[in-house]
């Protein structure tokens, strides 16, 4: 075995060897020699299952996983994609996340000899050729890898041992029979069994079993290590021979299985007596050897595997099919369809293959285990899922969730025919299942047209259709539910579309569904961050981290999508070094056009904080000319109306208007018409359009447009939508010298922030927003004013503070909210939970005024009248005027 300096001196090892050479037992002695050193070592065994690129790269990235758990989180989302990524670009995530390793580790691989793909052959070199160089790889196999070795060896030494390299010489093989075997043989018998064996570390394992049964005496056969067949008359004669019958029984019937349990043994023999046998086989060691620390699953040794199935083959009763037809009952009993289809179609049994998946199919794919599924149905025949519609659905559902439409659409087509010309020809169960095919196709259309031509299923239908679905149809109730959720949210009905996305939550955990769960927790979160609840938004987010886990504890694919979502809430808070870790970590982890143009965006955002709109400009430009084409409609509008943005910002105003014009934004009207309805969704557009008209000089046309999206965005309740327009306008009323209006709009843009804890939504405004930062700060310390304590003081502080660079995050709610419970006596903590302006209302509201009177005192908008009573209600514990007056009198909070 080659010593420490030689295994860290090369780059890559392969043991080239026969079947019986003990490769794998070589392998684990680096393995322990390694790990006594403190060296990480990545164990990997092949299999004939693994001559599938993604499967084969899965289980490689589990190997790393075992010393750097982490690298299955990182690597999840890559590896579980819908559609499945190129191998070349999860290999490239793969060598890219193993380059942030600073230890030596070394990659063990056994049986690659089982791997006849091209394409994995071509996947396991890229990763080679490319891998980083304190990593090593050790190759064990029964004949050399196609690779390029010379090509490995330019990025560092490869070698290769054959068999003569690794035989037992006559040392070796005198402590294998003394330690192993307990046997002592003198030198003439050493030499003899040195020669009949030639070393062969299989050929000397066995004869040292036939030498111990025969208490030492004299060799019967000379062993031929190059002949496969003179081993299997060995193993024959001397081993399995000498067996008992029970024992020989339960070798042959599970001979067929390559991986054994007690459980399943039983079932597949027809006895209770697997658990016995399997520990009588490991004290004998008799060829096996454990799958798991657990030792619940063994196999047996490659060669004695073969010889057990031939000497089945040759057996008068037992029949390989049957074992099979046995095992693939015990894998559907135990819920794992695909074991159980693939020992079906070992049994012979297709028809018994095809029904197993047909009945397993649909009720996967609802659970969302798409990736199985799209394997199982390259393995069938076109003719499989004729007249189907339980097999046609689930493929069109894999093909939508793949973005194949195509494909997704033709297979709705020939599903919808099945249910109409071909009703005669539907099974008994498919035709009691009739009235939940026809809405699943519906509600399954109805997502295709969104996916494929950006038409949002309209709410009345979606309700009319939700109306129709049995209580018990969890997996479309939860789609129709997130459905009608994002058609709210197109239509500005946030609570509508909050209470939606819920009740999808809901549907979508009884399945279950994940993937629908966590997307509809999402628009939750989202929801939350457009109605200024940015805590609330935080915490459902943090939440759904911890728990979209696959059932390995992998994270789910959406998991992406809340980090960027953490990201955007950290950067309005301005903690920004929190928002780039989780920007970067959304990035890392998701592959998604729509989600990196969003990525993008924020990372612009940073780039202008830190080295200017120029920067920024720059950033969104290239996206623009290098990936932006593959987003859809909505990414690429939020991304050039940003750009537009910051070009504002800088004063280009010619490129500004011409990408506004591109986007068909009606820069030349004086005004919105009358009857204008703004999708929130595509809402900065017009902010956009406003902000330059601002800086064009033509305030008065931004005024009038300003006013009509700031009562659209008050009416659905957008607290962010509010603050940016509130400024907006304060910035366009000063630009036409209107400064009690601009102050106006200032405090209440200032009102809704500090209760939000928002910053760089008023920040990003603009170098124009920072003197009316500066001008009310300077009334707020005039004498008057300063009596008066204004909770907003400390919160324009920290504000001009994050505009310098200097502060940290802002908070909410002004110093009195931001205190401890722990600081407050019990009698008066629901007081200290009140902000200044809310005891104000709270006074006037208890003395008759209504919400119009109080905001006309206060210079305030109605609807932040209506957010402030909101929150003192919540805060007091009552649910009206007359609560809330009788609490605040009680507590002595007004007179």
């Amino acid at each position: 075995m080659p010593n420490l300096g030689e295994l860290k001196s090369t780059r890559l090892f392969v043991l080239k060897a026969l079947a019986g050479y003990g490769k794998t037992t070589l392998l684990r002695q680096y393995a322990d020699l390694l790990e006594r050193h403190d060296f990480a070592v990545a164990w990997l065994r092949l299999d004939r299952s693994d001559n599938q690129p993604g499967k084969a790269v899965a289980y490689l990235v589990a190997a790393f996983a075992e010393i750097e758990p982490r690298i299955a989180t990182d690597l999840s989302p890559f590896i579980s994609a819908v559609p499945p990524l190129p191998v070349d670009e999860v290999l490239a995530a793969l060598i890219h996340r193993l380059e942030t390793c600073e230890k030596e580790v070394y990659l063990l691989i056994d049986d690659y000899h089982s791997i006849s793909s091209s394409d994995v052959h071509r996947a396991f070199f890229y990763f080679l050729r490319n891998l980083p160089r304190n990593f090593h790889v050790v190759v064990a196999s029964r004949h050399l890898p196609p690779w390029d070795l010379a090509g490995l060896a330019e990025g560092g030494a490869v070698r290769v041992l054959e068999e003569a390299e690794i035989r037992f010489s006559l040392d070796e093989i005198a402590d294998y029979v003394e330690r192993c075997h307990g046997l002592q043989l003198d030198d003439a018998g050493l030499r003899s069994m040195h020669r009949q064996t030639d070393g062969w570390i299989s050929a000397v394992k066995l004869v040292s079993h036939d030498l111990q049964r025969r208490h030492g005496r004299p060799l019967t056969h000379r062993m031929d290590p190059g002949a496969h067949r003179n081993l299997i008359d060995y193993l024959a004669s001397s081993v399995f021979d000498w067996l008992d019958p029970e024992i020989q029984d339960f070798l042959l019937q599970t001979a067929p299985l390559e991986r054994l349990s007690p459980s399943l043994c039983d079932a597949v023999t027809g006895a209770n007596n697997a658990a016995a046998m399997i520990d009588r086989l490991v004290r004998e060691n008799l060829f096996i050897e454990p799958l798991d620390s657990h030792g619940g699953w063994h196999r047996y040794h490659a060669l004695f595997s073969e010889f057990l199935t031939d000497r089945l083959d040759k057996h008068p009763v037992l029949k390989r099919a049957t074992i099979h037809r046995r095992a693939s009952y015990w894998f559907e009993v135990n819920r794992q369809p695909q074991a159980a289809a693939e020992h079906a179609m070992a049994a012979g049994d297709g028809a018994r293959n095809e029904a197993l998946i047909e009945s397993a199919i649909l009720a996967m794919v609802r659970a969302s285990q798409i990736t199985l599924a799209m394997r199982w149905f390259e393995t069938l025949p076109e003719t499989f899922s004729d007249n189907k519609p339980n097999v046609l659905i689930p493929l069109a559902w894999c093909n939508l969730y793949s973005r194949r439409t195509s494909a997704a659409q033709r297979l709705l087509d020939r599903a919808k025919l099945s249910l109409t010309e071909g009703l005669q020809q539907l099974s008994d169960a498919d035709r009691g299942g009739l009235e939940e095919f026809t809405a699943e196709i519906e509600i399954a259309q109805l997502d295709l047209t969104w996916s494929s031509q950006g038409d949002l299923p309209d709410a009345k239908r979606l309700q009319a259709i939700k109306e129709k679905l049995a209580p018990h149809w969890y997996f479309l109730r939860a789609y129709v539910e997130l459905l009608l959720c994002h058609s709210y949210i197109h239509q500005d009905r946030l609570d509508a579309a909050f209470a939606a996305a819920s009740d999808s939550v809901v549907f979508a955990k009884k399945v279950p569904n994940a993937f629908v769960a966590n997307l509809a927790l999402e628009q939750l979160a989202q929801i939350r961050y457009l109605q200024g609840r940015l805590g609330e938004a935080r915490q459902l987010c943090e939440q759904a981290v911890d728990v979209a886990l696959t059932e390995n504890g992998q994270p789910l694919p959406v998991v992406c999508h809340f980090h960027l979502l953490l990201a955007h809430l950290h950067y309005e808070t301005n903690d920004l070094e929190a928002s780039r870790r989780h920007l970067d970590t959304a990035v890392h982890l998701t592959a998604e056009p729509d989600i990196l143009s969003e990525a993008e965006i924020l990372s612009a955002k940073h780039a202008a904080v830190f080295q200017g709109e120029r920067a920024a400009i720059g950033q969104l430009i290239e996206y623009n000319n290098t990936r932006l084409d593959q987003s859809t409609p909505l990414s690429m509008n939020a991304v050039r109306s940003h750009q537009a943005w910051f070009l504002t910002s800088a004063r280009e105003l010619d490129s500004a208007e011409g990408v506004l014009r591109q986007l068909g934004a009606p820069v030349a009207r004086a005004g919105p018409p009358a009857a204008v309805v703004v999708n929130p969704l595509f809402e900065f557009q017009y902010l956009a359009m406003c902000h330059y008209l601002i800086a064009a000089g033509k305030a008065e046309v931004a005024v009038n447009w300003l006013r009509q999206l700031l009562r659209i965005a008050e009416r659905s309740g957008r607290i962010r939508s509010c603050i940016s327009i509130n400024g907006l306008l304060a910035m366009a009323q000063t630009q036409r010298d209107q400064p009690e209006s601009a102050l106006r709009y200032l405090r209440e843009m200032l009102a809704l922030g500090e209760q939000g804890g928002f910053a760089r939504t008023i920040l990003d405004l603009g170098e124009d927003v920072i003197p009316l930062l500066v001008e009310y700060r300077a009334k707020l310390a005039e004498p008057a004013r300063v009596a008066t304590q204004d909770p907003r003081a400390d919160y324009v502080r920290q504000l001009l503070e994050a505009a310098k660079g200097a502060g940290g995050p802002v908070t909410a709610g002004g110093p009195q909210a931001r205190r401890r419970p722990a600081e407050t006596a019990p009698a008066d903590r629901d007081y200290d939970t009140l902000t200044k302006r809310e005891v104000q209302i709270l006074e006037m509201i208890s003395s008759g005024r209504r919400n119009r009177d109080v905001a006309e005192e206060l210079l305030i908008a109605e609807s932040s009248v209506r957010w402030h009573v909101r929150n003192l209600y919540a805060k007091l514990g009552v649910h009206n005027r007359t609560e809330a007056s009788v609490k605040g009198r009680s507590m002595k909070l007004i007179h």
